[in-house]
């Protein structure tokens, strides 16, 4: 079974009408990334998502673990209280190394998209079960930076990067 071939979607949850209605104008057609004029408790207890992207002081609870350039997928757990109503996986992190620029949120937007497009992918890839598969990941602007970059900009650095990554795929794909 091939489960990982799926395209993974990225779903923004913004309130901000203005910034959604300019970032789904920007995005166009491109099937990759879905705005949605949602907040982000919708986005993460409404069953839209397979998984959502916290950072590594959220994912605490969760035991994520500082991982250079790295996301990492984790489990939640439906038994517990506070998770039941989480989707069943929250993608952690990512650590930057201290050689990475400061202060520039294209690169902490690029460096974020690639990372959560990759543990999406490497889950999927060794993942038995299809409806354990992440297909879709929750995100909310300020916690990958996109809130600091103007819609249009925000849409050019995350479609350029995700195109980047699926490439990527391709490539190592190809080589298996």
């Amino acid at each position: 079974m091939n489960c990982d071939r799926e395209p993974i979607v990225l779903v923004i949850a913004e309130i901000d009408e203005d910034y959604m209605t300019a970032l789904k104008a920007a995005l166009g057609d491109f099937r990759g990334i879905i705005p949605l004029t949602i907040s982000v408790e919708q986005l993460e207890r409404g069953g839209i998502v397979d998984a959502v992207f916290l950072t590594l002081p959220q994912a605490e609870k969760w035991n994520a673990q500082p991982l250079i350039h790295r996301a990492q997928v984790l489990p939640t757990n439906p038994r517990d209280p506070d998770d039941e109503n989480l989707p069943p996986f929250v993608i952690a992190g990512v650590a930057k190394s201290q050689s990475d620029p400061t202060n520039s949120p294209v690169f902490d937007l690029e460096l974020v998209v690639r990372c959560i497009l990759e543990a999406a992918r490497e889950h999927n890839q060794s993942c038995d079960d299809p409806g354990r598969l992440i297909k879709t990941v929750g995100i909310w602007p300020p916690m990958i930076g996109m809130d600091q970059l103007a819609p249009g900009m925000a849409a050019a650095t995350m479609v350029s990067t995700y195109e980047s990554a699926l490439h990527r795929f391709d490539d190592t794909d190809g080589s298996a």
